[in-house]
């Protein structure tokens, strides 16, 4: 399963919000958590900051969007713009 996070996030109005990266915001959630495999959360930090597209394996993508949704650092607004992203049509 691909996950593309390099977009920038939409705010309440519907418009990008300027300068923003969804990569950019989960990458450092990534490299701080001490949940997963260390050195795949660290190439996983390190692709998302790079723009590059994540290609997962089912329990990968599982581990992913549970901890997109777990994690008590991404605001509603940025939890819902990843998911979005990462399963469409399903928010």
């Amino acid at each position: 399963m691909k996950i593309d996070l390099n977009k920038p996030v939409i705010g309440l109005d519907g418009k990008e919000i300027p300068n923003t990266n969804l990569g950019h915001l989960v990458a450092p959630s990534l490299a701080n958590t001490n949940l997963g495999d260390a050195q795949k959360m660290i190439d996983w930090a390190m692709a998302l900051q790079e723009g590059v597209v994540l290609n997962l394996d089912p329990e990968e993508f599982s581990f992913f969007k549970n901890f997109v949704v777990n994690h008590a650092g991404f605001s509603n607004l940025i939890e819902c713009r990843i998911l979005e992203n990462i399963i469409p049509n399903q928010v």
